[in-house]
């Protein structure tokens, strides 16, 4: 029993050894590489692709040490950047007249009704509730009704919904602060064959002598529910987040066509991704895809759907349509990932790569004046350090005053493997319990024993 106890003892004595960070715990580490003179401010390094790859989904196992040794309390961040954003917002409009015109044309004009206050109308938005459609549009602007500019030239609003999921009904015009549109549409009409048609087949003798084909023309006119026109605003002084690009490892393509399906794997360094950009070939294509992620190895991963886009490039005569980003809802950090393009029917892709665009984060921490710092990362830990440094900051947006570089990475020469922290000694300390309960237990039994044998002895 005693020798169960101590091996107990043991385990717990290594399952809460290690329950402070300190840089022995760790085995990586980056020494931080000073901007010149260093002051006591606000401080901010960048997390590179070799932090993110040894770090867990909480960065539980990441510190900030000085020189000493001494852990710097820090709060991690993305980090975020002053720049333009546009939005487009409808400029109110009313339809002033319209005209049918020579050649299957028809002519519509709508005026602003802001008093010009709004922004420069840039598009025109011509809704209808028709399918497989193609008509040509013209747009001009004036001020009188007089003298008309072109602002847009030959420009298609199109349904190929019998051949591809792909609609427009928007028409780009330059930038015109005019009160006054002119809306050309050709090809009002069109006469389309009635899905029913009539097969007269006449016989003699047995033998079919005629066969008369019977087909009805319908004609379709082209209606517009709603026209609204729309301008850009741009908000000059918006936070957002610092995006950049990240490196890509291990991509294969394969093809199942049973399933019709192309699959593209690859995989990056657990950097927190946000959106994906398939290179492929080719153009005149419209397909459905899906992206997962998993942090397992091997076969047996267990893939996680992360999000889904419609990838497609189209090329027609008046028409460029290109979509290749697939977007994530929020930031993701997986090992590998999968992309599912459905084919159905086409031909596959010719897929040649993918960029992978995420997050930039950072940590902050308040620098003492000429003090050095290093990054200490990896390994089991899983404790969460408590700093109140996030209190003292506020809430963000945070404004470094002056940023650090991150040196190479290194093996920590203090690191000790034998050290490990609760989270990582917990299956350990959870035998030794068992182990104990056990032993408890058999001692009880054996007591209860020894007490029944002296009663009948009595």
């Amino acid at each position: 029993m005693k020798k169960a106890m101590g091996l107990f003892l043991a385990f717990s004595a290594a399952a809460g050894f290690a329950g402070g960070a300190d840089l022995a715990g760790f085995p990586f580490v980056k020494d931080l590489v000073p901007p010149g003179q260093t002051e006591s401010v606000l401080s901010a390094v960048a997390l590179d692709e070799d932090v993110f790859a040894e770090t867990g989904d909480l960065f539980a196992n990441l510190r900030l040490f000085d020189r000493d040794g001494r852990e710097t309390p820090f709060l991690r961040a993305v980090a975020t950047q002053t720049r333009t954003v546009e939005r487009t917002v409808e400029v109110p409009v009313r339809i002033l007249d319209f005209k049918l015109l020579p050649e299957n044309r028809c002519e519509i004009v709508i005026e602003r009704t802001d008093e010009m206050r709004g922004p420069a109308v840039g598009e025109l938005f011509l809704q209808t509730p028709l399918r497989n459609f193609e008509k040509e549009v013209q747009v001009f602007s004036s001020d009188d009704r007089a003298g008309w500019d072109e602002v847009a030239r030959e420009t298609a609003v199109f349904d190929y919904s019998r051949y591809l999921d792909v609609r427009n009904e928007t028409v780009q015009v330059a930038l015109s602060m005019k009160r006054y549109y002119r809306v050309l549409i050709a090809n009002l009409s069109e006469e389309r064959r009635a899905p029913m048609r009539q097969l007269v087949r006449e016989t003699q003798g047995g033998q079919a002598t005629r066969e008369t084909e019977t087909v009805t023309l319908n004609t379709e006119d082209f209606r517009v529910s709603r026209i609204a026109a729309r301008g850009v605003v741009r908000d000059e002084s918006v936070k957002g987040p610092v995006l950049r690009t990240y490196s890509v490892s291990g991509l294969s393509v394969t093809h199942d066509s049973k399933e019709g399906t192309s699959s593209i794997e690859f995989s990056l360094r657990r950097v927190p991704l946000t959106s994906l950009k398939l290179l492929a070939e080719g153009a005149q294509f419209s397909r459905q895809a899906y992206l997962y992620g998993t942090a397992d190895s091997g076969a047996k991963a267990v893939w996680r759907r992360l999000s889904s886009a419609r990838i497609e490039r189209i090329r027609l005569a008046r028409t460029r349509v290109e979509s290749m980003d697939i977007v994530l809802p929020r930031a993701a950090r997986f090992s590998r990932y999968r992309v599912v393009i459905e084919n159905r029917d086409s031909p596959t892709l010719e897929v040649k790569g993918v960029e992978a665009t995420g997050e930039a984060q950072e940590l902050l921490f308040f620098a003492a004046q000429g003090a050095g710092y290093m990054l200490a990362y990896g390994g089991p830990l899983d404790r969460l350090p408590q700093y109140d440094i996030a209190g003292v900051l506020g809430q963000p947006p945070y404004s470094p005053s002056q940023r650090y570089g991150a040196g190479p990475q290194r093996d920590n020469p203090e690191w000790k493997p034998a050290r490990f922290d609760v989270g990582a000694g917990r299956p350990l300390f959870i035998a030794g319990l068992v182990v104990m309960v056990l032993v408890l237990v058999w001692a009880i039994a054996r007591a209860a024993r020894q007490m029944d044998t002296s009663g009948t002895a009595s």
